[in-house]
C-alpha cells in the first residue's frame, strides 16, 4: 500500500481525499489571527488509512490523531498519536482490533518518517509545551500549567516538584489565591502571578497574539477537528446500518 503523502496548512479549504469532507476553518469565535498563529505549528498528512493531524510540541516533535479511515473501524475514530523527538511514532491502540495496530504504526511511520524536517521546523510559541484534544501544556516558572477547556470555562492545573495549585477561570475572570502556594519559591510566586494575568487577558481579549491567546486557539481548533471526524465517523457507521438493516428488517 502507497500512501498518497501529502503535508498542508491546518486550515486551508480543500477535499481531504481520505475523509471525504470540505476542510473547513474552524469556529468563528476564534480571531482570525489567532486561528492563522496556531496553524502555523499544526499540520496534516494524508494516507491511504486515515488523515493525520498533528501539533507541534516541545517535549515530542508532535502530538496529535490519526482520523482513522471508518472501514478500518468501528469503534475508535481518533485515536492518539504521538511522534517523540527521534521520529518514532506511537499510536494508541488500546480501542483498535490487536491485529490492526501494528499495520497503522507501520505506515504512520512510513509517512512521518518522509517528514520529519519539516514537523521540526514548524514554529512553537514561547513557553508552550503541548497542545491535545484534552489540554494546553505551558512551562511557568520551575513548573509547567495544564489549561483545560471544560465547556465555557478553563480549569488550570501547575505543579512543580511537590508544590501543586489549582484554579478555574469563568467567563474573563477568577481569583487566583497564591497563599496556599506560598510554600513556593518566590520565582515561581511571581511566574505564578504573572502567568494569571497573561491568561486573563487572553480570555478577555483573544484577538491579541500572545503564547496563551495562540495556544488556546490551537486547543480550541484541534478540538474542533477531532469533533468533525468523529461525527463523519459515526454518520459513516448510521449510514452502514440503514443500508444494511432495512434490507433484513423487511424480509
Amino acid at each position: 500500500m502507497t500512501p498518497a503523502h501529502q503535508i498542508t496548512s491546518l486550515y486551508r479549504q480543500e477535499i481531504d481525499p481520505c475523509m471525504g469532507l470540505p476542510t473547513v476553518p474552524g469556529s468563528p469565535c476564534i480571531p482570525a489571527g489567532a486561528r492563522a498563529a496556531a496553524s502555523a505549528f499544526t499540520c496534516r498528512l494524508y494516507t491511504d488509512i486515515g488523515t493525520l493531524h498533528l501539533i507541534r510540541s516541545r517535549d515530542s516533535l508532535a502530538t496529535g490523531f490519526l482520523a482513522i479511515h471508518p472501514r478500518l473501524s468501528l469503534h475508535h475514530a481518533t485515536p492518539a498519536v504521538t511522534v517523540q523527538a527521534c521520529g518514532k511514532v506511537q499510536l494508541d491502540g488500546v480501542y483498535l482490533h490487536h491485529a490492526l495496530q501494528p499495520f497503522l504504526e507501520l505506515e504512520i511511520q512510513h509517512v512521518v518518517s518522509l517528514h520529519l524536517e519539516q514537523l521540526r521546523g514548524l514554529p512553537l510559541p514561547e513557553g508552550m509545551l503541548s497542545v491535545s484534544e484534552q489540554a494546553l501544556r505551558m512551562a511557568v516558572g520551575t513548573g509547567e500549567a495544564c489549561i483545560r477547556k471544560e465547556g465555557t470555562y478553563l480549569t488550570i492545573s501547575w505543579e512543580s516538584g511537590q508544590h501543586e495549585h489549582r484554579w478555574a477561570m469563568f467567563d474573563d475572570a477568577s481569583a487566583l489565591n497564591l497563599r496556599p502556594a506560598c510554600s513556593c519559591t518566590k520565582q515561581n510566586q511571581v511566574a505564578l502571578g504573572a502567568f494569571h494575568q497573561q491568561l486573563t487577558a487572553a480570555y478577555q481579549q483573544p484577538n491579541q497574539l500572545t503564547p496563551i491567546s495562540i495556544g488556546l486557539a490551537a486547543l480550541q481548533l484541534h478540538q474542533e477537528e477531532k469533533e468533525r471526524a468523529t461525527i463523519h465517523h459515526q454518520r459513516h457507521w448510521s449510514k452502514f446500518a440503514v443500508q444494511y438493516m432495512r434490507p433484513a428488517l423487511s424480509i
